[in-house]
């Protein structure tokens, strides 16, 4: 498992014993990182530092996205270069750069956003889930 699924899972699992409701974490978690929900996804440097450790997880939940979608482009604001330069950078380079900044952002945003949907049409197959849910 990629680390970009296992954040998403942990942090899913580990919500489930504060709600106490699958429902409400799965709808919470799905509004994205904008809203806060990821609590640890909030500033610029958080992010970045996250996208350093997630650029494979991203890489994957682009390509599952276009399978399971068929689309070959992701709707967002950044050309191809920019996007590829953002895959390069490090992470002083994308703090320095406005537009790999808002790339790395919007790329970790979409990751989470992915894993958590397909983590949650996974649920019912999921062992470690049902165990850990099955406990509260």
């Amino acid at each position: 498992m990629n680390e970009l699924k296992a954040y998403v899972k942990s942090t899913i699992n580990e919500a489930l014993t504060h709600y106490n409701d699958l429902d409400a974490v799965i709808a919470d978690a799905s509004e994205g990182t904008n809203s806060g929900w990821w609590g640890d996804l909030i500033y610029y440097d958080d992010i970045i530092n996250k996208f350093q450790d997630f650029k494979y997880g991203i890489k994957e939940a682009i390509k599952s996205y276009a399978e399971v979608t068929g689309e070959t482009t992701l709707n967002n604001d950044f050309t191809t270069d920019e996007i590829v330069r953002t895959f390069f950078a490090t992470a002083e380079e994308i703090k320095q750069d406005d537009t790999l900044k808002r790339a790395a952002s919007w790329l970790v945003s979409f990751g989470v956003e992915w894993e958590t949907h397909q983590f949650a049409n996974d649920l019912e197959t999921d062992i470690d889930f049902v165990d850990c849910y099955d406990t509260l």
